[in-house]
């Protein structure tokens, strides 16, 4: 008689061990991070050091890990991406051999590091673009979505993602390249101070001591650079973050002046664009947020790829957010 696939009765793979991984320098590990993002020193910052992850050790090395945030809000216990990480997801070592023992050790292994998370009354994750599926997730009882970002692929040169790109975005640079120079911004405290100048009095959702902290994590270890656009007078107009690791650099964050042109914000993607080229990895041009965002990305010739969103709550979350006691 056929009966119902049943993930959680799947093997270990063998000598699988679950281990709660302590925050900090982790294990010695064969498992390379989907992103910066999955970086214990990176998490520590943009959580506040309020992060857990699970892991599955195979013969002493870790063979697949998945980092979660922590948070208590309105007691109610949650997981959720801060605004500072873009993306997470489980991280599992490619096995060799045929594809098919491949596919299941994955799902093994993945099943494995679901079994070891925490009881959260929300858990709610976007996963980097290179995490294939959220099978493993399905059959836990997760709801499973899609959103959307850009990447210009890594091995580019500069003029193929130049002539990529739409005929009015190649324009717009130009034109901000004749009134404007692009560069370095040594000082992390120069960065965040100009970033919180333009927000018009609104509080900064990152928190000012994060964002400090973060700039200077990112130079610091040279896995990023802070760039600004400044007018013939020094007078910076808009800056960005651009961290990277072995796979990509990233379009995390960026500011401008009100009485700047959006055309300096083009500059520097272009600026990040080609430094993601001459390092020989890809650009992560970020999420589509609006069709604003949309028709902004889309001009930079990028290859539109997903991002899995799982969601799974308790009853008490469904019911606090029922009373309106909670508005995520």
């Amino acid at each position: 008689m056929e009966t119902a696939f049943d993930i959680r009765k799947l093997p270990r793979p063998s000598g699988s061990v679950p281990n709660q991984k302590t925050r900090g320098d982790s294990k010695a590990s064969d498992v390379p991070p989907l992103s910066i993002y999955h970086e214990p020193w990176w998490l520590d910052i943009a959580t506040d050091g309020q992060w857990g992850e699970a892991t599955v050790v195979e013969n002493g090395a870790i063979v697949g890990r998945m980092p979660y945030p922590i948070e208590t809000r309105k007691g109610l216990r949650l997981s959720r991406i801060p605004s500072l990480i873009r993306t997470l997801g489980p991280a599992v070592l490619d096995a060799p051999g045929k594809p098919v023992a491949a596919l299941r050790r994955r799902l093994e292994i993945t099943n494995d590091l679901i079994s070891q998370l925490p009881s959260f009354d929300l858990f709610e994750h976007f996963f980097d673009p290179s995490v294939p599926d959220a099978v493993s997730f399905i059959f836990r009882g997760f709801i499973t979505g899609t959103t959307y970002g850009f990447l210009i692929d890594a091995g580019l040169s500069e003029a193929q993602v130049w002539s990529g790109m739409n005929d009015k975005t190649r324009n717009v640079i130009r034109k901000s390249g004749k009134g404007l120079v692009v560069a370095r911004i040594e000082q992390p405290d120069a960065f965040a101070q100009f970033y919180e100048s333009n927000l018009a009095g609104e509080p900064n959702r990152h928190g000012t001591h994060r964002l400090k902290a973060l700039s200077e994590g990112i130079l610091a270890r040279d896995t990023g650079v802070l760039l600004g656009a400044y007018d013939e007078t020094g007078r910076l107009l808009a800056a960005t973050a651009v961290p990277w690791d072995s796979k990509a650099a990233y379009f995390l964050l960026c500011t401008r002046r009100s009485d700047a042109a959006a055309g300096a914000t083009g500059l520097l993607v272009w600026e990040a664009a080609r430094i993601a080229c001459s390092r020989g990895i890809a650009f992560d041009l970020d999420g589509i947020t609006s069709p604003s965002t949309l028709l902004f990305l889309s001009g930079f010739g990028g290859r539109m790829v997903q991002r899995l969103r799982v969601r799974r709550h308790t009853s008490r979350f469904r019911i606090a957010k029922g009373l309106r006691l909670v508005d995520w």
